[in-house]
């Protein structure tokens, strides 16, 4: 994609970003991943047939994340969204989430967008309109909940998410709210 703020790029995951990606995965492990989730994301970026992406800032891999599309009225799940411990308060995980709504929701026929995550980052989704739909404690790992989210796309929202998107790219450190 183009038009991002100087210095920050976001383009497909390619099997040249694995080591980049598996840093980052390292990066913010025990706080958001648990350590034993590790060979299940190396299984995943080895073999997903998904959309998956890398952030990139100042020519280093930020971040990454995906989606996996639902079917026609279904769901479309967000998938293995991360950036990189260094990274953390910049804006760029607002990007990341954006720019994967953008470029799988808001152009792919289904109602909603879900996702599982921690106790640490549900705040961050619910900035998004993303509601809880369940939590299980120590629910991926002894002390990390697992919080299913989702993110129903109203024709207004998928408007509000193109919009944000828009916005993000013109800002160096975009803020929804």
């Amino acid at each position: 994609m183009s038009d991002l703020p100087a210095g920050v790029s976001f383009r497909d995951y390619s099997v040249g970003d694995r080591s980049a990606c598996l840093a980052v995965f390292d990066s913010i492990v025990p706080k958001y991943f648990h350590q034993d989730e590790r060979p299940e994301f190396e299984a995943f970026i080895d073999s997903f047939e998904g959309a998956y992406f890398v952030l990139e800032t100042g020519g280093s891999i930020a971040g990454c994340g995906g989606y996996a599309s639902g079917e026609a009225g279904g769901l479309a799940d967000l998938c293995w969204g991360m950036i990189a411990s260094i990274h953390h308060g910049k804006g760029l995980g607002e990007m990341l989430l954006l720019a994967r709504l953008q470029a799988g929701a808001t152009r792919t026929p289904v109602d909603g967008v879900c996702l599982a995550t921690s106790q640490h980052t549900d705040s961050f989704f619910r900035r998004y309109d993303f509601s809880t739909r369940s939590r299980e404690t120590d629910g991926f790992a002894s002390g990390l909940d697992k919080v299913e989210m989702r993110l129903d796309l109203s024709a207004a929202v998928r408007k509000q998410i193109v919009e944000s998107w828009k916005a993000s790219r013109d800002q160096n450190h975009p803020r929804r709210r």
